[in-house]
């Protein structure tokens, strides 16, 4: 069989696997680049035809009767004749033949059509390397789509090859409908070949119409879009469409003088997978109430996701491991490798193999990027900033949950220069309390804090059609933001390079457990103990934890109890180990389902008494208990720390109730209550105990002047209704508006977290005194 491409690009090319199951095997090619000249090129082994041509080239085979045109009656003669032919159905509104010099033409062979395969697509690039906002739009995906490629619009003057398929909720039964045209714009009979124009996809799958045409998120307006790549390998058809968008707002020099406005370009990657390619003897799983992992979403029946551990051709899972400074690859290697220590216990042999690439030592590794559905990549991004400090979507069968590519972005540059601030700011910090010098150490540390608030983007929506994008960076499902605003000091005793040793095993093998199907798990603290030892912070590494924390965290019991159902089938056996995303305490939280064991902020295996110091840390930095001087914190950029600890603490009285009986590590610690019945009232007065303590009176007291005393007054003011107003909800009618409702306009927070907690309970601190 002979086959006819058209490539901007090709990095690595293998032989066509056809519907008969052909193995693949590579064939070394080069590089070409269309031009206007006219251009026909043969690539590939012997037997195998693959030629890469341009809109000149393709008009000389129709000159020399090498190629029908698709209107022709010998053309339709042969698609009529092919199983995929659907006649005139299909014909539908057409798609333009846009005519250009630098089209992309594919060859199908004509036993394409009819073949099982999905198709997605992948954000892969984005130009600029400064706006956080659109770097963090990279690895945005599109679900696969299970679908055929009909042949359809025959006999018409707009023939083309239609996707075929189901969107939502498929099954055997669910009604198919065509989602996307590909104009046919040649036949060659004798090869068996018919030429689609992938060119006219440009202009129909383009970023522009599909982010936001009117440029209000982006600031961008719209200039070109286009199909500017080919490839073909691994049984997987890819192709970019390339958008160029330009800044609305026009700059010009102090004389008037128009600007050049800048470029940005955003590349995605579109793919065909083969059905063929998928493993038959994989083995579907339904999802477990105690482990958690991503499912599919596009089928009728829900499936956990996972790679298949059936050897038949492309175990190991492959990983590229791209950019990485030599420096911190030692680190990437130990996350990697307790993978496979992980595997060996459950499955009895390695799961990962990786490869470490480099663009300085081999150009050609430009071209391979995450998100490119043929490959599994980790890449150290150093072009592009976002809010995250990892991310590591997949990319699986929403059929069966065989996760068919996984990729991580790892914000390298930005995480060492963030990390180089903290530790550089509290080694100085140190030196200065040790000076006497609190006040300037406290400096230090605000404006550490205030450098790092920027504010999270906001989501967008991509679609196109009815087709909507994932946008993993926004999901709270992956969402694990770089710039936490906490105020901790570095850990005692631990230096730079140990830290940062810590940290990079700690986020990489968190980010390949999300490759592998695994979900967050806000329970893994609770497993933690105080041995300062690598493993001691949490049961799991899919947690989250404060900085402090989470360079000690690794591969633990709960992973491996998941690892073992996911992919050796073997059951759970540990029932309250786990919680995820959709189960964690917030502030707008359904307390007769959440369980307040379930935090994403908190740390330690004693969650409530680690919210009790750390709002007891709050008002002390708001009032400054250290000097005698104004307080450097204003309550303001406190709230963020405020609020996570008061949640944390009034979650165990608004879930005592509902879900005590489930937690493991509340009673019989310290002064804590014997029942569930007990638990609202304990909250009450631990947390009157806190906020109440005598030593912040003390300090605002002892300020040097009126004016200090004045503003740690109001700054403890702020903070002392802001809890209050949790822990009190004033009884009110439809129409009026209370404090809580004021204080949630002012500074952004929900409103309804503590809904009949306390309804009629007064809040003072004389409840103290009594």
């Amino acid at each position: 069989m002979k086959f006819l491409f058209n490539s901007l690009s090709l990095l690595t090319l293998a032989a066509f696997l056809t519907a008969c199951g052909k193995s693949e095997k590579t064939a070394t090619v080069k590089k070409v680049s269309l031009t206007k000249e006219p251009l026909e090129i043969s690539l590939g082994e012997a037997g195998e035809s693959i030629k890469v041509m341009n809109t000149s080239a393709l008009a000389s085979l129709y000159h020399r009767q090498i190629m029908l045109k698709s209107n022709s009656p010998q053309a339709l003669e042969t698609l009529m004749s092919q199983p995929g032919a659907i006649s005139k159905q299909l014909a539908q509104e057409p798609v333009p033949q846009v005519q250009r010099e630098n089209t992309l033409l594919m060859g199908v062979p004509l036993d394409f059509f009819d073949e099982q395969l999905v198709f997605g697509a992948v954000i892969t690039k984005v130009s600029d390397s400064e706006n956080e906002r659109l770097g963090t739009l990279k690895l945005t995906d599109l679900s696969p789509i299970h679908a055929k490629a009909y042949l359809g619009g025959l006999g018409t003057e707009n023939p083309g090859m239609f996707l075929v398929g189901c969107i939502q909720k498929c099954s055997e039964t669910a009604d198919q409908a065509p989602f996307l045209k590909f104009p046919i714009l040649g036949v060659n009979p004798e090869a068996e070949i018919a030429v689609v124009d992938l060119t006219a996809l440009g202009d129909e799958l383009n970023l522009i119409d599909m982010l936001d045409p009117k440029g209000d998120y982006t600031g961008l307006e719209k200039k070109s879009s286009q199909t500017t790549a080919f490839e073909y390998s691994n049984s997987t058809i890819v192709f970019d469409v390339e958008s160029i968008f330009t800044e609305k707002k026009k700059t010009t020099t102090q004389e008037g003088e128009a600007l050049p406005s800048k470029e940005v370009k955003f590349t995605v990657r579109w793919y065909f997978k083969m059905g063929s390619f998928f493993n038959p003897s994989f083995v579907p799983r339904e999802p477990k109430k105690e482990v958690g992992f991503f499912t599919t979403g596009r089928g009728s029946e829900t499936k956990i996701s996972r790679f298949t551990t059936t050897d038949y051709g492309i175990k190991p899972v492959r990983y590229l491991i791209k950019d990485v400074p030599d420096k911190y690859k030692p680190s990437f290697k130990k996350a990697m490798d307790s993978w496979n220590v992980t595997f060996k216990k459950v499955i009895g042999r390695e799961m990962i193999s990786y490869t470490f690439v480099d663009q300085k030592d081999d150009p050609s590794v430009k071209d391979i990027v995450a998100g490119d559905i043929r490959y599994n990549v980790i890449e150290w991004d150093l072009l592009n900033r976002a809010s995250y400090g990892g991310l590591g979507p997949s990319i699986a069968n929403q059929m069966t949950g065989e996760i068919l590519s996984a990729n991580v972005l790892v914000q390298g540059p930005h995480i060492i220069k963030l990390y180089t601030k903290w530790f550089e700011d509290s080694n100085r910090m140190k030196e200065l309390i040790e000076q006497g010098e609190v006040t300037k150490a406290q400096e230090i540390m605000a404006k550490f804090n205030a450098a790092i608030s920027n504010s999270k983007p906001r989501p967008i929506t991509v679609k196109v059609g009815s087709l909507e994008f994932n946008n993993h960076a926004f999901a709270q499902h992956y969402a694990d933001p770089i710039d936490k605003l906490h105020f901790e000091m570095i850990p005692e005793g631990v230096t730079f390079d140990e830290y940062m040793d810590g940290y990079f095993q700690e986020i990489v093998a968190h980010e390949v457990g999300h490759n592998l199907g695994l979900r967050h798990n806000f329970k893994g603290n609770l497993g933690a103990n105080e041995s300062g030892q690598r493993g001691s912070s949490s049961r799991s590494i899919m947690e989250y934890l404060a900085r402090p924390f989470r360079y000690l965290a690794t591969i633990s019991e709960y992973d491996e109890m998941a690892i073992a159902y996911g992919y050796a089938g073997v059951e759970p056996e540990e029932g309250s180990w786990f919680c995820t995303d959709q189960d964690a305490v917030n502030a707008t939280s359904d307390f007769s389902k959440i369980s307040a064991e379930c935090n994403k902020n908190d740390a330690t295996n004693d969650p409530f008494s680690y919210f009790t110091k750390r709002l007891s840390r709050g008002f002390a930095l708001a009032v400054d208990i250290e000097t005698e001087n104004k307080p450097v914190w204003k309550a303001e950029k406190l709230l963020n720390e405020i609020q996570e600890s008061v949640t944390g603490i009034l979650a165990y009285a608004a879930s005592a109730e509902a879900t005590a009986d489930s937690w493991t590590n509340f009673f019989g610690k310290l002064d804590r209550p014997q029942t569930k019945e007990e638990v609202k009232d304990y909250v009450l007065n631990k947390l009157l105990q806190v906020v109440c303590d005598p030593t912040f009176k003390e300090a605002i007291a002892s300020k040097i002047d009126t004016s200090s005393q004045e503003e740690a007054q109001a700054n403890y003011d702020i903070l002392f209704e802001f809890v209050k107003e949790r822990a009190v909800i004033a009884q009110k009618s439809d129409d009026e508006k209370t404090i809580t409702d004021i204080l949630a306009e002012i500074f952004g927070i929900p409103v309804g977290f503590t809904t009949q907690i306390y309804p009629e309970t007064s809040f003072t601190c004389e409840q103290i005194a009594e």
